[in-house]
């Protein structure tokens, strides 16, 4: 599961078995029927159709949550649901700040392409690739998308400050700290310029951050290039083609310390956009 999509809550597998459409339409079912039988047969007949419906309901729960295939379409559903909630609040978020006109959407909806081919041919059966192999891959677009929101935090971050603004505060209170006796005036500067110099090395580590962000985004277009061509071009699955696949698709797991900096950035980023924007409804 991508790392910008997860989700901290706790399913209940009762409650999804509870919610489920088969469940409410046998709710609906047995409601109706005791309907039908309370006019000419009165409450007790009546009664019939909604006991059957909850000793069988009382039945289910005993065995539906705890079965493994219930349980992995409940997960890989929430999985979807989080996917497209991630998807969605970083394409906002970037459309805000870069337009719709930066070439990544071009190549973003390429690979949404090929996502799409790739999942109508996981569904034929007959294939090398499986539907949480192009699960993986969904999950890639949003780490790409998760990515490039990163690379404008770190953009925006940029433009907050002039690091050569900064050198040269940090040479100034270097100064003050030589030319000032008093001892507590010379502890808070240093302190000043500790920070300072502190700032000047996150914001260049910040630099390597952006340049592994981007190259991380080019090899993810690559490699959905290549897992799609190597799917229409051997259609069957042969155990080579197989192997080709997965380590193909494991190339697009983000590394862990990368997704982590910059999952930092885009969590400060949307904060800082959310306060933004209750400041401006409260001054409306």
């Amino acid at each position: 599961m991508s790392r910008w999509s997860q989700s901290t809550k706790k399913t209940s597998y009762l409650r999804e078995m509870l919610a489920h459409q088969y469940s409410l339409y046998g709710a609906l079912g047995s409601a109706a029927a005791a309907s039908v039988l309370a006019i000419p047969l009165g409450i007790g007949p009546a009664l019939i159709p909604l006991l059957a419906y909850g000793a069988s309901t009382t039945i289910a729960a005993l065995f539906v949550p705890g079965s493994a295939k219930f349980r992995e379409a409940v997960d890989r559903r929430k999985r979807g649901e989080a996917r497209e909630a991630a998807r969605s609040q970083s394409i906002g978020e970037i459309k805000k700040r870069v337009g719709d006109e930066h070439h990544n959407w071009g190549v973003y909806s390429r690979m949404i392409e090929r996502r799409d081919a790739l999942r109508a041919a996981a569904a034929l059966r007959e294939n090398a690739i499986t539907d949480q192999d192009v699960d993986r891959l969904d999950d890639a677009t949003v780490d790409y998308l998760g990515l490039w929101l990163g690379r404008v935090a770190i953009y925006e971050r940029n433009q907050a400050f002039s690091e050569p603004a900064l050198l040269a505060r940090i040479e100034q209170l270097a100064a003050e700290i030589e030319a000032t006796e008093h001892p507590e005036n010379k502890r808070r500067l240093i302190k000043a310029r500790s920070d300072l110099v502190g700032l000047v090395k996150r914001r260049q580590e910040m630099h390597t951050r952006d340049a592994a962000a981007e190259a991380t985004m080019l090899s993810m277009s690559d490699t959905f290039d290549e897992v799609y061509q190597r799917v229409m071009a051997n259609p069957t699955s042969e155990d080579v083609v197989q192997a080709e696949l997965r380590s193909a698709v494991d190339r697009l797991d983000v590394e862990e310390e990368l997704d982590h900096v910059l999952y930092g950035e885009v969590e400060a980023l949307l904060g800082n956009s959310s306060s933004a924007s209750g400041r401006s409804e409260g001054g409306s």
